[in-house]
């Protein structure tokens, strides 16, 4: 009987692509496979005991329910999504203090150096269970070999604080927030930021598609898709909002990236795609030391026009070279472990069966195959929750938006030829 790994797959356009392939590669090497979501993983582990669990971060399970999980003799591992550097508040939040015994823990996976040192430091860990292995999004990442030839302009949004993915009135998050609390302070910033950087690309779409340009907009994860449909009101045919899983599907398809400065640059940029950034144009700009910091170093990957016009000039020349900084190179080697010769994928599932091979489970008394039978009952028992909701639609879109459920969701023809033309 095969092993069983689960899969947290947090953020469905975050993380699904590369947890399928990462999911694959342990098919191959003789497991079964769940992939689970919010809406399905605290519920499998109250019926189901698998062999081996990855999950985004510490809290996607709640103490009590992550160490019930690891005292039934299932190893738990965390495989970092939103790494950082040099980011002390940032990274005390991703691993808190106190929050689970993390001995227990078989392994975590991080993207840096800086991270694996900090967690050995402040959390005590034994330096065999912190692995470098970078991020699994690096091995969805394909350096495009030519600029596309049929212009399309793509619009990487991070509207997400103005545009709430939960309808939430703005009010409701100003409300709790200590106006004087100076390490809230980006918070009013990034308001401005957003607003601003909407407007500018708002109208640089109007004058691509009234070139006859086409203009796709990638929102972010965490963004209310449905309210893109004004501008596609406003704009017509020549605008789309994209729905791929992966950042990287989208990225296939543009010949360029607009928008304002973020992290989001850094699959355009490791890509070999020209950004054109809003951030010269824009007059509002972050106060915090901090903000400044880590957005001038993104800001390295883009074009940097000074007004609307020139950003269009650039966006329509088809032989807009990308921007390349050694700076920039040298800090997602440090960020990102970008440098490594090895596949993020490949590092982890060899780490998982180096620690645990596939015939160590093979005398467990567990009912492997009523697993993915369950998980499927409990995305059924999901949708049909959301029926019964104040809003019934909004709900089953949001889940379809933004949490994996295995009646909504399978590999899409681009994750498939991804799997066939990369080795993972």
């Amino acid at each position: 009987m095969k092993p069983v790994v689960v899969i947290h797959v947090d953020s469905l356009r975050r993380e699904y692509v590369s947890n399928w392939l990462l999911g694959q590669k342990f098919k191959r090497a003789g497991y079964r496979v769940i992939l689970t979501s919010r809406i399905s993983t605290p519920y499998l582990f109250r019926v189901f005991t698998p062999d081996v669990v990855i999950l985004s971060h510490v809290f996607a399970l709640n103490p009590a329910a992550l160490t019930a999980l690891i005292q039934r003799n299932v190893k738990v591992y965390i495989n970092e999504v939103e790494g950082v550097i040099e980011d002390e508040a940032a990274i005390a939040s991703t691993y808190p203090d106190g929050l689970i015994d993390y001995h227990l823990l078989a392994g975590i996976f991080v993207w840096s150096e800086w991270s694996r040192g900090w967690l050995l430091k402040h959390r005590n860990l034994d330096p065999l269970h912190v692995h470098v292995t970078g991020s699994i999004r690096n091995s969805v990442l394909v350096k495009r070999k030519e600029a596309k030839h049929v212009p399309m302009v793509g619009i990487l949004s991070r509207f997400e604080l103005i545009n709430t993915f939960d309808g939430r009135h703005n009010f409701e998050n100003l409300l709790v927030i200590d106006p004087e609390d100076e390490a809230l302070r980006w918070y009013y910033d990034r308001l401005a930021i957003d607003a601003e950087a909407f407007s500018i690309v708002s109208k640089m779409i109007g004058i691509f598609t009234a070139k006859g340009i086409a203009v796709s907009i990638r929102p972010h994860p965490n963004e209310n898709v449905s309210s893109y449909r004004l501008l596609q009101q406003k704009f017509g045919p020549l605008f789309s909002i994209d729905a791929s899983y992966d950042l990287n599907e989208w990225l296939s398809k543009v010949s360029v990236v607009v928008g304002p400065t973020s992290t989001a640059y850094t699959e355009a940029y490791l890509a070999g795609i020209p950004i054109v950034s809003t951030q010269g144009i824009q007059k509002c700009h972050y106060t915090g030391l901090d903000r400044i910091k880590i957005i001038n170093e993104f800001a390295r990957a883009a074009h940097m026009p000074k007004t609307i016009d020139a950003a269009v000039v650039l966006c329509m020349n088809p032989s807009l070279p990308p921007v390349d900084s050694p700076v920039l190179n040298e800090y997602f080697h440090s960020f990102y472990s970008t440098g490594r010769n090895t596949d993020p994928i490949d590092e982890i599932v060899k780490i998982v069966l180096s620690d645990s091979p596939v015939d160590h489970f093979r005398g467990r008394r567990v009912f492997r195959r009523l697993g993915p039978i369950l998980k499927y009952l409990i995305d059924v028992a999901s949708l049909c929750r959301a029926t019964l909701t104040r809003h019934p639609l909004r709900a089953l879109l949001n889940m379809k938006q933004y949490n994996f459920c295995a009646v909504l969701h399978s590999p899409s023809a681009y994750m498939k030829r991804l799997e066939k033309d990369k080795t993972i």
